[in-house]
């Protein structure tokens, strides 16, 4: 048990080496210690220029929320009442999709004239933040999600696993008890029938 799990994390962690989530989580965690309420702040200035900023009317963001609620929806029904394994595997599939994020926003970058309605409008940064707002973070949310219900279906399997080892403990206790008990009871009987008839033999004599 101890060897799956263990194997798990480390596949995990080398997804998240790959993906690049791993350092950048760590930039988070680091940024956050060293400052969280400037942080804090500062994030909330940002999403309030980055909403002012957007266009939301444009059909692009109509057919990107289709497209993650279609990913909600095939999450949910292949990991609906699913094993680890097959959770596992949905998770490193969003994950993958969020990799690709770099890769749509060149693509965005360079068609921006094609993809909006707003004549000279391109959303497409080249720092990435707004394909990392509209599209890496819903799926890192789906992705944090998921992973959350595979720590939830380990812990349960360990769980399980040392709840049948203590029974099964517990059951040959009981047995060996119960077998000591009567081997002392056939070996009392034994004596004390030997005793009486070493009796009657002395009486007939």
């Amino acid at each position: 048990m101890e060897g799956l799990w263990r194997t798990l994390v480390d596949a995990h962690l080398e997804v998240l080496n790959a993906t690049g989530w791993g350092a950048l989580l760590d930039g988070l965690a680091t940024s956050w210690s060293e400052g969280g309420s400037g942080m804090l702040h500062l994030m909330y200035q940002q999403a309030s220029n980055f909403v002012a900023a957007v266009n939301w009317s444009e059909p692009f963001f109509t057919y990107l929320a289709l497209f993650h609620l279609v990913v909600i929806a095939l999450v949910l029904a292949l990991t609906w009442r699913a094993s680890a394994e097959r959770i596992f595997v949905v998770d490193a599939l969003v994950l993958l999709l969020g990799w690709c994020s770099s890769h749509i926003n060149e693509f965005g970058r360079s068609h921006a004239s094609a993809i909006f309605v707003e004549k000279g409008v391109n959303y497409f940064d080249r720092g990435g933040l707004f394909i990392s707002v509209v599209y890496w973070c819903p799926l890192f949310l789906v992705a944090l999600l998921l992973q959350g219900r595979l720590l939830v279906q380990m812990l349960r399997l360990m769980i399980v696993t040392k709840r049948k080892q203590l029974q099964k403990e517990m059951k040959e206790r009981v047995a060996a008890a119960v077998g000591g008990g009567e081997g002392a009871g056939i070996k009392t009987s034994s004596t004390g029938a030997t005793g009486k008839t070493s009796t009657e033999t002395k009486k007939k004599n």
